[in-house]
């Protein structure tokens, strides 16, 4: 069953056209309805509950049915006076903007409230061999594809992270920040909540401080989150983006459901690969089990590799590459 997002304003032209960007965007989840006068969206109210209201002035909420509307946010006049803790947003920037506020500050509040009732949980590592750009974006995409069939966290753990998603929210920090409390405390999965960002369905957290951070993990620490992630989460798909070569991020590959290796498709990257097969069976791990999958993306020289927004990575050949891996249920089912 749709959500319902109602906007009520009085000005009928801003009301038609966000109306129309919010059909061309195609959410599956949602429906749109809008009002320009309070008797229609009050006798919608008596028929219909509404998750999301956007109301043009805290003064037309007065006289409505509050308990008929999960979350009800008001028009501000000046970007400073923006605040989504107080369900206020600034009207006038992008519709583009405006939603995606919003439907990421609903999905972090659902979050805080609802549960995952399946209670199954899966882990999906994409490993990169060689590091490169291209890599992390892939496992973005892959991750943005997956957040619209289930709920999804993605954690990339690069030593040098580099932004490369600029319409992106950025907690800058939040892995060293949830790294330093998952050595500290018992219950890692309350801070990781505090921490994390969203963006069209994705949970996600930011970046580290430093790379060292990361290299502070050790076998223990991807135990005692793995753990947590398991049994104290709403996540049905956690995806870890790991971008060096560590013993913690091996023991993570130990973990996982489903391992994505990413090499390249040059003479040398081969025997790269080949060096860390050597290096996992030593300690233990077998490469040729099911749930690990080898992709070769080849390096797209000369080739920008930032987006600003998610449309310009939608329409990416690396989206297509992580669409048409996923399509072959190969990365939705472990």
């Amino acid at each position: 069953m749709s959500k319902i997002l109602a906007l009520y304003d009085s000005d009928s032209i801003y009301a038609t056209r966000f109306m129309e960007y919010f059909k061309n965007r195609r959410e599956q989840e949602w429906e749109i309805s809008v009002f320009t006068k309070a008797e229609s969206l009050e006798a919608f109210l008596l028929i219909h509950k509404v998750d999301i209201l956007i109301a043009g002035t805290q003064e037309a909420t007065q006289t409505l049915p509050m308990d008929r509307i999960r979350y009800c946010y008001c028009y501000t006049q000046e970007s400073s006076e923006e605040s989504l803790a107080d369900y206020r947003i600034h009207k006038y920037q992008s519709a583009e903007r405006v939603l995606e506020k919003l439907l990421n500050d609903y999905r972090r509040r659902q979050d805080k409230v609802q549960g995952d009732p399946s209670g199954m949980r899966t882990f999906m590592t994409i490993f990169s061999l060689r590091s490169h750009p291209q890599d992390s974006l892939f496992a973005w995409s892959a991750g943005f594809q997956l957040a619209k069939q289930k709920k999804v966290l993605l954690l990339p753990l690069e030593l040098l992270p580099i932004p490369r998603l600029s319409f992106l929210e950025q907690n800058q920090g939040s892995i060293s920040d949830f790294i330093y409390y998952l050595k500290e405390n018992s219950n890692p999965e309350l801070k990781l909540r505090e921490l994390l960002s969203y963006n069209n369905n994705l949970a996600y957290l930011s970046t580290v401080s430093h790379g060292f951070d990361l290299l502070s993990l050790n076998t223990e620490d991807i135990d005692k989150l793995a753990e947590a992630l398991r049994d104290n989460t709403q996540y049905q798909l956690v995806i870890f983006y790991l971008g060096y070569y560590h013993e913690a991020g091996m023991e993570l590959i130990r973990l996982s459901d489903r391992v994505i290796i990413i090499n390249g498709q040059e003479t040398v990257d081969e025997s790269i690969y080949k060096e860390w097969v050597r290096q996992m069976n030593c300690v233990g791990i077998d490469t040729e089990q099911e749930k690990f999958c080898v992709m070769n993306l080849p390096v797209e020289s000369g080739k920008v590799v930032s987006y600003s927004s998610l449309t310009e990575i939608s329409n990416s050949s690396l989206w297509q590459q992580a669409e048409e891996y996923l399509s072959k249920g190969s990365g939705s089912q472990p």
